[in-house]
């Protein structure tokens, strides 16, 4: 049952967005009731499709003592995070600048019976992708007016399903692991940016949860099904951020690798590849008709030659290695043997880490807003690579 109500879960992230942007553009403008009609019945008919394929079968129980462990961390991140959304309800930094106004315009827009358009210049970040924004205006648009709780509560969600993905992490491997996974979510961190409501902790969970379903294909009843959710999450990413486009190809390197490593049929590849292919041709699609974003890249050989720069990001990248550090004996005592399962997110993160070497912004000011936020993008899916790994390497030496 849990494992069903994540990948359920994760199907919704997708269809959400595909909803959102499908009836903003194609309903006629302020036809609200049309508008709640079509989407709950299309929402509805796809949920039901899919839940039927899924195994609603009830878990064993949960005896180990490890599990108070995971309970406390849960419930100390809870407490966290609603903490932190009380203090900032409008979100922090781009949340108030760029996303919730961009989201307020699609649900005005549609409910003052305008256009429908994806040329935006209001906020700042003009060049930002619009599946958040889309899907919060389509909530906006179904409550009859925008309200600053509808953004609350969609971050209040993402929070949730992150747990969900990790205690489904902590049903799997050894009796400890309900306490590895409890710290790997409870990272105060990743709970801080949950309570953002910008998009990189949906970007994250994305990426995490399609992790995940790529991680544990064979031990799936409806393979077929979990590989294909992953897929639209993988072809989310570059809706969410940019920078997903980066993110989503160190995935797609990940799914080459596990398909290769542990001899995929052909069509499990197929079925994760096409989604990501429409659902990133709808980013290139809605790119050319946005707003153009600002030049990243400057006096290349200038800044490559500058070993002031490579040391400014070596300190902030030296912070996080320290976390990830600290995890490091977790995979030793699993005894596992997948750590080239690992390379596809070592290698983003220098990919992350360069960036910030030939950044045009004051490299200082950048480091500082954006280096932490930016690679804890991609570390939940690295924890689940990490904790999931040992099962990977104990099915291959079973086959």
């Amino acid at each position: 049952m849990i494992q069903s109500s994540l990948r359920l879960s994760l199907f919704n992230l997708g269809l959400w967005f595909c909803l959102s942007y499908a009836l903003l553009a194609l309903v006629p403008p302020g036809s609200v009731n049309v508008f709640r009609v079509l989407f709950a019945a299309i929402f509805l008919i796809a949920n039901f499709f899919v839940a039927r394929r899924l195994s609603w079968k009830e878990p064993g129980a949960l005896r180990e003592r490890s599990w108070l462990v995971f309970l406390l961390c849960f419930l100390s991140a809870l407490i966290l995070f609603f903490l932190r959304m009380s203090a900032h309800p409008h979100g922090m930094w781009d949340a108030w600048a760029a996303w919730n106004p961009k989201a307020a315009f699609f649900a005005e827009n549609f409910l003052g019976g305008n256009p429908f358009t994806v040329q935006l210049r209001l906020g700042s970040q003009p060049g930002y992708p619009l599946a958040l924004p889309m899907s919060l205006g389509a909530l906006g648009s179904m409550a009859g007016g925008w309200s600053p709780i509808l953004p609350q509560l969609a971050h209040a969600s993402f929070f949730l399903v992150h747990w969900l993905l990790f205690f489904c992490i902590a049903r799997r491997g050894v009796p400890a692991q309900p306490v590895w996974a409890g710290l790997c979510a409870a990272l105060p961190a990743l709970t801080f940016q949950a309570s953002d409501q910008c998009a990189d902790f949906p970007l994250s969970l994305a990426l995490a949860g399609g992790t995940y379903l790529v991680t544990r294909p064979w031990d799936s009843e409806t393979p077929i099904l979990d590989l294909w959710i992953a897929g639209i999450c993988a072809g989310l990413l570059p809706n969410l951020k940019n920078e997903g486009l980066i993110t989503g190809l160190a995935f797609l390197a990940f799914v080459f690798w596990s398909a290769r490593s542990q001899k995929w049929p052909m069509r499990w590849v197929f079925v994760i590849v096409v989604p990501v292919l429409i659902l990133w041709a709808s980013y290139f699609y809605l790119r050319a008709q946005s707003p153009e974003a600002p030049r990243f890249v400057g006096d290349l050989a200038a800044y490559l030659r500058d070993p002031a720069r490579y040391i400014a990001v070596i300190k902030y990248d030296l912070l996080l290695l320290t976390v990830v550090t600290l995890l490091l004996p977790v995979a030793l005592a699993m005894r596992t043997r997948s750590y080239a399962a690992l390379l596809p997110w070592v290698g983003l993160w220098a990919v992350y880490s360069a960036f910030f070497v030939i950044t045009t912004y004051p490299q200082e000011w950048h480091l500082a807003t954006a280096h932490f936020r930016l690679h804890l993008q991609f570390l939940p899916a690295f924890f689940v690579v990490l904790l999931l790994a040992p099962i990977r390497g104990k099915a291959a030496e079973n086959e």
